[in-house]
């Protein structure tokens, strides 16, 4: 999966502007929920505590699959989302183009 998403990476990057080198020390949840350098691997007390809003009111962006989470990001406004891939760069990307589906929710922390 790691490779997949490291080739849709470059396959996109005319969209996409990478921000951060990749970096294995702190991953997209810990990145878009508490902003330190640390693994997070279940943002859902987060999520929990933040308030689902529309999108015109979000600061926060949940990708799920299977009603799990599985990507977070901060919501910038106007379909445009910055976060970090795994173990890749931080990049700022449209909302629906990313390796992680289109099955996202909206919140406000």
């Amino acid at each position: 999966m790691k490779t997949a998403r490291n080739l849709l990476i470059f396959a996109f990057i005319g969209l996409q502007v990478f921000q951060y080198v990749g970096d294995d020390s702190f991953n997209c949840h810990n990145y878009a929920w508490e902003s330190s350098r640390r693994w997070l691997d279940d943002p859902t007390p987060f999520i929990e505590a933040a308030e689902e809003v529309a999108p015109e009111d979000a600061n926060r962006i949940v990708y799920f699959e299977d009603g799990k989470p599985i990507h977070s990001g901060l919501y910038l406004g106007n379909g445009w989302v910055k976060s970090k891939w795994g173990s890749n760069p931080i990049i700022i990307h449209p909302t629906y183009l990313s390796s992680y589906g289109t099955n996202v929710k909206f919140y406000l922390l």
